[in-house]
């Protein structure tokens, strides 16, 4: 596994100019460039705000433009292609001047080389995502949302040779599988990467205020949108007042991710 560590806030820089694409100004965040790098896993996870979904989207753009590839969006529920990454994707060609590469359908966005990007929700859908084991990329949405069983049918249909599993992550519970699965219990061949609204060099000025109002309104809630640490409550729950004190029975740990996060005796 591969734990990276941004040594700046800077964009990265791809390459070139004149090939196609607009490169100009750095068109990812720094710590999200190794997204244009091999690996069988890339994970993001981290609050609102970060750019993971729109860097996603842009990177992989990117290499379906550099070579033919299947890649499939995927998400628990989808019961209507607004539900889908289908707008921001459509959204970054235009921001990349890729209009004349990718023509945006209805249902999908194709390149002219072959490149396919289709969209599918995966509660309820098991026949069909296993119809999907000769894509090339899956990229999973909202993956904090995702189910152990979906994961577990998902994982082993994406099985060509050199093919990936991207997931983005906006942290909720620790017990959560996405967390559990990618997070705690890191699978080999994996980039896992924590990125945050102070990682983005375009966070714009209109959610700094939001983050900020909310940071004085409930630091709890502030710290789990806005700085992606694990939630130790579940809203509304009986014990959610007292749930963060430390008694006999609850033990406090430092995961991977570097949350100290309350549990129940035998809650793991």
């Amino acid at each position: 596994m591969r734990r990276l560590r941004g040594g700046n806030n800077g964009p990265s820089h791809l390459p070139a100019e004149g090939d196609g694409l607009n490169m100009g100004a750095g068109i990812l965040p720094f710590k999200l460039g190794f997204l244009l790098n091999p690996s069988r896993y890339k994970v993001i996870h981290g609050g609102r705000g970060s750019g993971k979904s729109w860097s996603v989207a842009r990177a992989l753009l990117i290499l379906g433009w550099e070579k033919p590839l299947r890649i499939l969006c995927a998400r628990e529920f989808q019961n209507s292609l607004p539900e889908s990454v289908h707008r921001l994707l459509a959204d970054q060609v235009e921001g990349l001047g890729a209009s004349n590469f990718y023509t945006v359908q209805k249902s999908a966005i194709i390149g002219a080389n072959g490149t396919e990007f289709v969209f599918a929700g995966l509660r309820h859908n098991v026949s069909k995502i296993k119809s999907f084991e000769g894509f090339d990329i899956v990229w999973v949405e909202e993956g904090q949302t995702v189910s152990k069983h979906s994961f577990d049918v998902l994982i082993p249909t994406i099985r060509r040779p050199g093919s990936e599993i991207w997931v983005t992550i906006n942290p909720d519970l620790e017990e959560d599988d996405a967390w559990q699965r990618f997070v705690v219990s890191t699978p080999p061949d994996s980039i896992v990467q924590r990125v945050n609204w102070t990682d983005n060099p375009w966070f714009p000025e209109e959610l700094r205020a939001e983050k900020d109002h909310l940071k004085a309104r409930d630091f709890d809630a502030y710290d789990n949108v806005w700085e992606g640490h694990c939630r130790s409550h579940v809203v509304g729950a009986l014990w959610e007042k007292d749930y963060s004190r430390p008694t006999a029975s609850r033990r406090r740990r430092r995961n991977n991710s570097g949350r100290r996060c309350w549990r129940r005796s035998g809650a793991w």
